[in-house]
C-alpha cells in the first residue's frame, strides 16, 4: 500500500494504469495531464509519482500539475516542522533538477518551485495535533496505521 491508496481510498490504481493505457491507443491525440494535490500525506512521494507516469510513458514530464491543498488546513503541506519542509525542499529540487531538462514549457517545474515556496511560506505546525487527532479516528475507523503505509509522517510526532 502506498500513500495514493490511503488518500484516494478503494481506488483501483490497477484499473487507472489500464484505463490511462486504453486512452493512449484510442486517442492518442487528446491533451492530458495529471492535476496532484498537494498534502502532507503525499507531499513525500510526489516526485516518485510523477517520474513513474514519465518514465511508463503515461506522461510527459512536462503534464504535471500541482495542486496545493488549502483546506481541511491540518491536511496542508505546511504543517510540517523546519526540518521535515527542508528535506522535501531537498527532494523537490533533486525532481525539478531531473525535471527541466524535459519540461520545455517548465509548466511541470514551476508547479514543484511553487510547491516549494509554499512549503516555507507560513508556519502552520500548530495543526499537528488536530492532524494526529483526525489521522488517528480515520485509522481506527479503517483499522489501518498511516504510520505503516507513510512512515515519514513520524516527522511530525
Amino acid at each position: 500500500m502506498c500513500s495514493s491508496d490511503l488518500i484516494r481510498k478503494g481506488t483501483d490504481w490497477v484499473q487507472i494504469e489500464q484505463n490511462r493505457r486504453d486512452m493512449q491507443k484510442i486517442c492518442p491525440e487528446v491533451d492530458f495531464y495529471v492535476s496532484a494535490t498537494l498534502s502532507i500525506m503525499n507531499a513525500w512521494h510526489l516526485p516518485e509519482f510523477h517520474q513513474d507516469w514519465v518514465n511508463r510513458g503515461f506522461i510527459r514530464a512536462q503534464d504535471f500539475n500541482i495542486n496545493v491543498l488549502q483546506f481541511p488546513q491540518h491536511y496542508r503541506v505546511d504543517i510540517a516542522p523546519v526540518e521535515y519542509k527542508e528535506s522535501i525542499e531537498e527532494k523537490y529540487r533533486n525532481h525539478i533538477a531531473w525535471l527541466k531538462k524535459q519540461d520545455h514549457l517548465e509548466r511541470a517545474t514551476q508547479g514543484f518551485e511553487s510547491a516549494i515556496q509554499f512549503v516555507h511560506a507560513k508556519d502552520n505546525t500548530h495543526l499537528i495535533d488536530s492532524f494526529w487527532r483526525k489521522t488517528h479516528e480515520l485509522d481506527n475507523i479503517r483499522k489501518e496505521n498511516i504510520l505503516d503505509i507513510i512512515p515519514e509522517l513520524r516527522a511530525l510526532k
